[in-house]
Formats: structure tokens, C-alpha cells, sequence
């Protein structure tokens, strides 16, 4: 698979991309692997075609086409097309948090850098810049009304095996940063392991 984000000019923003291709490209190569090139050519025509719809470049499927794809796919087929496309999700939701890791830390190893984007110290420095003092901030702030909801939320019902490879997952991701080429290797074929016990273990646990 090789679904990739927006392309972007911020050099910073270069190892997430990296990190994605990295990701779709064993997940691919797993699929087509483990389930075969019927099911690996199934999942890259959907990705195709929803890359070119959302893209709008030609020739780009209708939503009812897209449909009609999906549902002219054997039950067994859907199954591992949606299986692909949600551990393609986990993965790129795993390099955007080893993104924010990595953004976090060269942050604080550089004093001269300015302060994260929607981060505490950047909200002030906006107000700041709009003229407004800490007397009308604390007057904000006393009216605000905070109401706590508790909802389920995903992870929840996430097995805690999957949980554990994803961290190692990230984990490795992490140490590519500063591994050598051999080491990057090893990691690289440490990361695909991991993918792969990622595809053969079912996401929701039981009951």
C-alpha cells in the first residue's frame, strides 16, 4: 500500500513521510504475501480509486462506483480488503505519535525554539500578541464551565496484544532515527515482524 498524507514543504515533517512509506510499503508486501496477489491487487484498486476521487484526477470513480466495488468483493475478500485499510490506519496513526514524540523532543533540546503550535506556551504567546493582559485572561478563564464526559473510546475494546505491538512499533520507529545502515536494517526487518504479528492478530478482543 503506499496511501500517503499531503505532501509538505516543512523539512521537519520529512521522517513522518518517511516513516509512512516505510509502513504501507511491509504492510503491501505483507498482504500480498500472507493472503496472495488477488487480495493485494483488491486493495490497491481501492486505494487507487479512492486516492483519484478524493484527488479528483481522472478517471476518478463516483462514490456509487466505489460502492459497487466494494460489494462485487467475495464476503472473504471484504474481509481482508477492510482488515488492510484499518491496519494501514493503526499504522499511520502510530508514525503521527512518534511524529509528535520526536517534534517534542527537538523542541526541548533547542532554547531557541519558538513554542509548539496549540501547545500551552503558544496559546499565551498568541494572546499576548493580540494585546491581551493576564487580568483578562484570568476573567475569561473564571467564567469557563468545564463538564467531563465519559465516553467509551476505541482503545477500549483494543486487545492489549495489539496495543503491545503497536508500541513496539513506535518504539522502533523511534531508534531508526539514530540507528547506522545496518542497524536501520535490522530495525526495518524487526518493524516488518511486528507488522505481520499485527495481520494475524484480531484487533477487537473477545466478549
Amino acid at each position: 500500500m503506499s496511501l500517503l498524507p499531503p505532501p509538505t514543504s516543512r523539512e521537519e515533517d520529512r521522517p513522518l513521510h518517511e516513516n509512512v512509506r516505510l509502513l504501507a510499503s511491509t504492510l503491501g508486501s505483507i498482504v500480498r504475501r500472507m493472503e496472495g496477489e488477488e487480495c493485494y491487487s483488491a486493495v490497491e484498486h481501492l486505494r487507487t480509486a479512492c486516492r483519484e476521487r478524493r484527488h479528483g484526477t481522472p478517471p476518478a470513480s463516483n462514490l456509487e462506483d466505489l460502492l459497487s466495488l466494494v460489494d462485487s468483493f467475495p464476503l472473504q475478500m471484504a474481509a481482508k480488503v477492510a482488515r488492510a485499510f484499518t491496519l494501514f490506519f493503526l499504522l499511520i496513526n502510530t508514525a503521527e505519535q512518534v511524529h509528535r514524540v520526536r517534534r517534542r523532543r527537538a523542541h526541548e533540546n533547542d532554547p531557541d525554539a519558538p513554542p509548539q503550535p496549540a501547545s500551552f506556551l503558544w496559546a499565551i504567546e498568541q494572546l499576548e500578541k493580540r494585546g491581551y493582559d493576564a487580568e483578562q485572561v484570568a476573567d475569561v478563564l473564571s467564567r469557563m464551565e468545564i463538564r467531563p464526559v465519559l465516553t467509551a473510546h476505541p482503545t477500549e475494546a483494543t486487545r492489549s496484544s495489539v496495543l503491545t505491538l503497536q508500541a513496539r512499533v513506535a518504539d522502533k520507529l523511534l531508534a531508526r532515527d539514530w540507528a547506522s545502515p545496518s542497524e536501520r536494517t535490522d530495525l526495518e526487518e524487526s518493524i516488518e515482524a511486528e507488522v505481520e504479528l499485527l495481520w494475524l492478530t484480531s484487533e477487537v478482543r473477545p466478549g
